[in-house]
């Protein structure tokens, strides 16, 4: 695996549609949200990509998806020269070192304007799922006592899940300010919520 900001492991093939199981660190039963292994309440997103950033491990079920959420956030972020290019599979794509950008840039705006820029966020895992449905299927799954409307669940765009620090995002309904209130949850739940420095 290559290590560092923007790069990529690719855990299995592309794309949608594609039954996955027990490849790489993991394995997801198929159609079940279910992960075996070492995952428990954290599992990958029926996926198998695992892209990191300097800030975030985003977990997709392949390249494909990285980069539509590339294109969905509309946040103006500078890929600096120093910053390490994506590497293995998906090297010659710009897309990869952009999305790192956005997703470390968004988080360091959100920490700006909470006056936390002086310490350093733990890391936070952005697990990306097809649509609402899936996102609130899995809010299901991991908060009991949730009762469904007159006409079941309604979609759920994005939540944070304290517990394992993870954010879950609808990849049909990402924009740069879910994404933005997201990690805002996961800033006040880890480095607002520290004790103070002596």
């Amino acid at each position: 695996m290559a290590t560092g900001t923007g790069s990529l492991r690719l855990q299995g093939g592309c794309c949608h549609g594609e039954n996955k199981t027990a490849r790489g660190d993991f394995g997801v039963l198929p159609n079940s949200g279910l992960s075996v292994g070492h995952w428990r309440l954290n599992p990958p997103a029926w996926g198998q990509e695992v892209f990191l950033t300097g800030y975030a491990v985003v977990r997709a079920t392949c390249a494909a998806d990285l980069l539509e959420m590339e294109r969905h956030l509309h946040f103006s972020a500078n890929v600096s020269a120093a910053q390490p290019r994506t590497t293995e599979e998906f090297a010659f794509h710009p897309g990869f070192p952009r999305l790192s950008a956005k997703i470390d840039g968004i988080l360091e705006r959100a920490s700006r304007l909470l006056n936390l820029s002086a310490v350093r966020p733990p890391r936070v895992t952005l697990v990306l799922l097809p649509d609402g449905k899936e996102v609130r299927r899995q809010h299901v799954a991991m908060v009991p006592g949730q009762h469904p409307g007159l006409f079941g669940y309604d979609s759920l765009e994005a939540f944070y899940f304290v517990g394992t620090r993870t954010v879950y995002l609808s990849l049909a309904d990402l924009r740069e300010g879910i994404l933005a209130h997201e990690l805002t949850h996961h800033l006040m739940c880890t480095v607002m919520a520290l004790p103070p420095r002596k």
